[in-house]
């Protein structure tokens, strides 16, 4: 400090100092002090008179040490959402999975720009890089916009929250416009458009399906709910067939527990049509109310002891299901049995020769709608497409 203090010369403005060819000022923040260089003596007197206005307002914060990974890192174990309707731990994992595997690492590593550091053309920036990484889910294609628009909305609500909290003065990432070329000579392909099935083919698809589950699959068409929303349904609370048929929806199961919509929009209440309603009163159970609608076979608690010839298939009667140990329904069990037959009748091709003619239409689709099931965890997406126009179709 004192070989410091030595190399600065005063000038005429208290606190401005004079080294070298540059300009040194001082100013405290907390007792502590700090300085700053510039490059001409103008400047030091602007830069010092606007730090002592900012300390007086308490709009001044230390945020040279600040690194954007420490932040970062701290940011997502205390993230509790921008909305009142709060952040799931699914969430909060594949955001951490988003900021350690590129934001982190290009801010970090790649420019070296500390949190305060960050300024619009550096989002611009990272925008452009991101552009140019390949999909590791896919060899030779580039990232697709919905994964660059993610990893742009998690940066915009980290710098959001830092804003908030006094650590940087403004979002440099509010106002930057996500731009990704697609199309040819862009190794990146354009978007198809999204296109609802329809009635023949939803009705060749839920064909395919086996017969136990395919009112699941009608039900999912005729409602557009999603199979976390299907998998929670209840007789008598959710499904109600008395009086004016409807659904309503109020619950779901997703996180492996049940819980309400995120939003307020995902509180609603659906009609059903006369055929589909039949076709529920027909697999209701006696004594159904607080029952799972939909079930699988597979048990997801532990079943308490029963004496013998008295377990649940000794007990199983006509019309009645047992749902007290059962877990809630997947769509890769509704799908398992067209795995295996999409199997034999490729071995069937196989052995038929190059002649063989194309696969039909229904096969298309299923193996469309399983695929939706993997990559979206379950969501009958293609199914839910044409809803609006399934309850006339489906109904007798």
């Amino acid at each position: 400090m004192a070989a410091k203090k030595s190399s600065l010369e005063k000038t005429k403005t208290p606190g401005v100092y004079r080294r070298g060819k540059k300009y040194v000022y001082a100013y405290r923040i907390r007792g502590v002090q700090r300085w700053k260089t510039v490059d001409t003596y103008d400047e030091a007197r602007r830069c010092k008179l606007a730090a002592e206005v900012d300390i007086e307002r308490g709009e001044l914060r230390d945020l040279s040490r600040v690194s954007f990974g420490d932040y970062a890192r701290e940011w997502i174990i205390n993230y509790q959402g921008r909305t009142s309707n709060g952040f799931r731990g699914s969430t909060r994992r594949a955001y951490a999975q988003v900021l350690e595997a590129r934001v982190i690492p290009y801010f970090d590593s790649r420019v070296r720009l500390r949190l305060a550091e960050i300024e619009p053309r550096d989002v611009k920036a990272f925008v452009r890089w991101m552009n140019e990484q390949e999909d590791p889910r896919r060899p030779g294609r580039l990232l697709g916009k919905s994964w660059i628009r993610q990893h742009i909305a998690v940066l915009r609500a980290l710098l959001g929250d830092a804003m908030e909290e006094g650590v940087i003065r403004h979002n440099p990432a509010a106002s930057v416009r996500v731009t990704v070329p697609e199309g040819d000579g862009t190794a990146r392909p354009r978007a198809i458009e999204k296109r609802a099935m329809t009635i023949d083919e939803l009705r060749r698809v839920v064909a395919e399906v086996p017969p136990r589950w395919q009112l699941l699959f009608e039900f999912m068409a005729h409602t557009g709910l999603r199979i976390g929303e299907v998998s929670e349904l209840r007789w008598g609370r959710d499904v109600i067939l008395t009086g004016r048929p409807y659904v309503k929806l109020r619950w779901q199961f997703a996180d492996n527990r049940v819980c309400e919509p995120k939003t307020r929009y995902g509180k609603r209440d659906i009609p059903l049509s006369p055929g589909l309603v039949r076709k529920l009163t027909a697999i209701q159970p006696v004594d159904s109310d607080g029952q799972l609608v939909f079930v699988s076979n597979a048990r997801n608690t532990p079943r308490p002891p029963q004496p013998a010839g008295e377990g649940p298939r000794a007990r199983r009667t006509p019309g009645r299901r047992t749902v007290g140990h059962a877990a809630h329904v997947s769509p890769h069990l509704c799908l398992a049995p067209l795995r295996t037959r999409r199997a034999r009748r490729r071995r069937q091709e196989r052995q038929a020769g190059p002649g063989m003619a194309r696969p039909p239409l229904a096969r298309l689709h299923v193996e469309g709608v399983r695929a939706s099931h993997r990559r979206r965890r379950g969501r009958c997406d293609l199914l839910r497409r044409g809803a609006r126009r399934l309850a006339i179709a489906l109904a007798p």
